[in-house]
């Protein structure tokens, strides 16, 4: 079988676990909130009966946007202060499952972002399409059970949490491709102080299929620019 290479643009997506000890009441510290929102989103977050949820539900679309555009701009500002989110929170911040959509405004232009608001966590995903909107963009969600990992070869919580949520996106991917899991492999380049965005390959060969991964507390997420092209294409 031969991987026919896609052109596929830029993913970003980011969880929050709301139940970890960083994450419950964060919105009253006034110095972390003041370092990562703008004037216009702190006030919003003194306003909310949801306060917590609001301020990381702000923080997951900087996050989204700053992954994505950075694959383009590799030295663009992380200063999550300079990216500005504008959300459509009219009736979506109480409910438990709605997807809530809104623009993230960077230093290199707007990014579209869509974010999930759970009782447990927050997840947006975001980017750059070819086909111009979110809905082309596969994404998934799941638990993190360090014990269904073996320290042997991993010895950090971190290294364990990484490889479940690239476990969990190589098993959606293999399931489209109708391949097995084992065909996936997804890694990616640690430099000095920096790392790469992660890269797919398919039995042993790159695929030209941008993926951003995420994990945070009890939870492990990723999405996948255009990922219809595959279900189209598939494996030949």
């Amino acid at each position: 079988m031969k991987w026919r290479a896609i052109i596929l643009n830029c993913a970003g997506n980011d969880i929050v676990d709301l139940n970890t000890p960083e994450a419950r009441g964060k919105s009253s510290d006034a110095r972390f909130v003041k370092k990562v929102l703008t004037p216009d989103e702190q006030r919003a977050v003194r306003r909310s009966s949801c306060s917590d949820r609001l301020l990381w539900t702000f923080w997951a679309a900087k996050e989204t946007a700053y992954k994505a555009v950075s694959k383009k701009y590799p030295d663009i500002s992380s200063a999550p202060s300079r990216y500005d989110v504008v959300l459509d929170l009219a009736e979506n911040m109480s409910s438990i499952t709605n997807w809530t959509p809104g623009l993230v405004h960077t230093p290199k232009g707007p990014v579209p972002v869509r974010v999930m608001h759970h009782a447990e966590y927050v997840h947006c995903i975001g980017g750059y399409s070819r086909s111009g909107n979110l809905d082309s963009m596969e994404w998934g969600i799941g638990g993190i059970d360090l014990r269904s990992v073996s320290d042997d070869f991993m010895h950090s919580f971190s290294e364990r949490e990484s490889f479940i949520v690239r476990r969990l996106a190589a098993s959606k991917i293999a399931e489209i491709l109708r391949c097995r899991p084992e065909d996936i492999f997804i890694t990616r380049q640690t430099h000095c102080k920096t790392q790469d965005p992660p890269k797919v390959y398919v039995q042993g060969r790159p695929a030209d299929l941008d993926i951003s991964l995420s994990h945070d507390g009890r939870f492990a997420a990723f999405a996948i620019a255009d990922f219809y092209l595959l279900k189209n294409k598939g494996l030949k």
